[in-house]
């Protein structure tokens, strides 16, 4: 700790010494000096990413994720570089996720498929973003959107996605469509691993859908 504060303090614009020094405060407990010191690399360049995520960790992970997402916000707002800002705004969806299962209320979970759109948006390259929307959409029970978003990236990014997959066996389930969903569940046993120990949950489901409850 000793050999950062005193390089930080001969060469307070050097922004890796600053973060290091954030690093090993935050290593060593004192949260509140490590959050003053990435908000001073911020202040320095704003498109830190290392700086922006360790104070979203320090707010998400000091029981204060209420305040991770609004730090997030902020920092998103003022990211110019697209990648990066799809990077965090797919962080803030999964954070509003996690919030919207303690207060759906107040955190819906359309809030975080427009956030994981955003992210779409931003970088539409960006297959886990897409992937996380689709699953927020079937988690919404808007299967008729999150099966376009599970389709598109099997037909334009990876026609082998297991996620894409596996999103449109629970969506089949879930709309009691059964005789598609076994064809997916084939189609990922087939090209996937036949042994996924997965497998027997997943047929077992299958056939309590179709009323074989001794088959399931």
């Amino acid at each position: 700790l000793e050999h950062w504060e005193n390089l930080s303090g001969q060469f307070p614009d050097n922004t890796d010494f600053a973060l290091s020094l954030a690093m090993n405060l935050l290593l060593l407990g004192d949260v509140e000096i490590a959050a003053a010191e990435a908000q001073r690399v911020l202040k320095m360049d704003p498109e830190n990413i290392m700086a922006a995520n360790m104070l979203a960790d320090i707010a998400e992970f000091s029981n204060k994720p209420e305040k991770a997402a609004v730090e997030l916000r902020k920092r998103i707002d003022t990211m110019e570089d697209k990648a990066t800002k799809s990077v965090f705004l797919l962080r803030l969806a999964a954070l509003l996720n996690e919030l919207n299962k303690v207060n759906p209320a107040e955190y819906p979970l359309t809030r975080a498929i427009a956030v994981s759109g955003e992210a779409v948006d931003a970088n539409p390259l960006y297959t886990s973003a897409r992937l996380f929307m689709g699953e927020l959409l079937a988690a919404d029970r808007q299967y008729s959107a999150a099966r376009g978003v599970f389709e598109y990236v099997l037909k334009e990014h990876n026609r082998d996605s297991r996620r894409a997959k596996i999103g449109l066996f629970e969506i089949c389930i879930a709309t009691r469509q059964l005789d598609e969903a076994e064809k997916w569940l084939k189609d990922m046993l087939t090209r996937f691993d036949p042994y996924d120990p997965y497998r027997y949950y997943h047929m077992a489901r299958l056939e309590f859908e179709r009323g074989n409850y001794a088959a399931g």
